[in-house]
């Protein structure tokens, strides 16, 4: 993950981000050059999690990365297991994260490899829908 520069752009800003963060250790607000930062108007979990990896591993590409390799995992788990669990099917769960895993798209670009919020976008868009599926088959009345 470090043997790629920061990109401009997207991921750049996001380090700048959770670095102002961690250096005026406002939790809230998302600085940019010593502003609030209002082109970034997504939520700044994605921040936040580069902010813990920064405390813990020193402020470093990876650090600024982690947090995308971890929910690229996650969504990698959570997948298998709901392969497993209700379609019966550990193959069918291999095989769709092997296919997951080997996509240009998520690995490279916007995905897994950089500091952006794709990968925790994936992970969440997965899960609600997943969770949706799970409600929807169980005829659960959540209203």
């Amino acid at each position: 993950m470090e043997k790629i520069p920061i990109r401009i752009w997207d991921e750049s800003r996001l380090c700048i981000n959770a670095y102002e963060m961690l250096k005026n250790n406002n939790w809230l607000i998302p600085y940019f050059e010593g502003k609030p930062d209002m082109w970034n108007t997504k939520p700044p979990l994605m921040i936040w999690m580069q902010v813990l990896c920064s405390k813990i591993f020193g402020y470093s590409e990876l650090a600024m990365r982690l947090p995308s390799a971890i929910a690229a995992f996650l969504l990698v788990l959570f997948l298998s297991y709901f392969a497993k669990r209700y379609l019966k099917n550990f193959w069918f769960g291999l095989i769709t994260c092997i296919v997951l895993v080997t996509s240009y798209g998520f690995i490279n670009v916007h995905g897994t490899r950089t500091g952006d919020y794709d990968s925790l976008l994936c992970l969440f868009l997965v899960v609600y829908s997943l969770s949706y599926f799970y409600i929807w088959s169980k005829k659960i009345n959540v209203i």
